[in-house]
């Protein structure tokens, strides 16, 4: 059976997102996310999935393929050491993020959508305050119908735009339209 794993630190949540769960804080540790913590937490958990043996349900034996390729830009640096371009082709064994290209997507149209009064891609003159005007309407129409923050920016880091944020934009795309 393959299946994927990953890991990605969190540098702040949003409060209107959380949930509780219940945790092992035998599990739970806290750590700046440097590039030697990176490489010894993929060393571990390497190392477990190396000594995963095989499941038995009845007459069945799984045997498990696991693959890293849950991982933001972040982590894919720090573990390929590649820091520009070109990219090497040992990269591509991480996988491509489609949990980014859908971010990216839902950006894009939010961008397009905010200059359509003008129809260019970079405002000029009176056209920026044109695009910030329409900017403020979408995030309330979205905020207000769906429930979502989009394109708003956090303090310190990022935006509102995440992978949740991308996957219900697209699932009521009626809505989004």
């Amino acid at each position: 059976m393959a299946s994927k794993w990953g890991f990605d630190g969190s540098s702040s949540q949003s409060t209107y997102k959380q949930r509780s769960e219940v945790l092992d804080l035998d599990d739970l540790s806290f750590a700046m996310e440097t590039s030697d913590f990176v490489k010894q937490e993929e060393a571990a958990m390497s190392e477990e999935i190396n000594n995963i043996s095989t499941s038995k349900y009845g007459n069945f034996e799984i045997n498990h393929e696991l693959h890293m390729t849950m991982i933001d830009g972040k982590i894919a640096t720090i573990l390929t050491q590649i820091f520009s371009r070109p990219v090497r082709d040992e990269v591509y064994k991480y996988g491509l993020s489609t949990l980014h290209m859908w971010i990216r997507c839902m950006e894009c149209l939010l961008h397009i959508s905010y200059n359509l009064d003008f129809k260019m891609w970079s405002p000029r003159g009176e056209n920026k305050a044109l695009k910030k005007a329409r900017k403020n309407i979408t995030q309330t129409k979205f905020k207000e119908q769906m429930g979502l923050l989009v394109d708003i920016v956090k303090q310190g880091f990022g935006t509102t735009n995440d992978g949740n944020t991308a996957t219900k934009f697209f699932r009521e795309y009626e809505k989004s339209a």
